[in-house]
């Protein structure tokens, strides 16, 4: 895994961006470059689920 010049984690396959925003929130964005397979939303899903509030 790389980063881009803005030091977003980009994979062959991907680029994710985390950006801090306002009041304590975290943005998230991604660019899948690959087919995504209809399991995918519900992936993100799961993993957003599991992070600590």
């Amino acid at each position: 895994m790389g980063t881009t010049g803005s030091g977003a984690p980009r994979r062959t396959d991907a680029l994710y961006r985390f950006i801090r925003g306002y009041f304590g929130s975290i943005l998230l964005g991604h660019h899948i470059f690959t087919q995504d397979s209809t399991d995918t939303p519900q992936a993100w899903r799961t993993w957003l689920n599991g992070l600590p509030a």
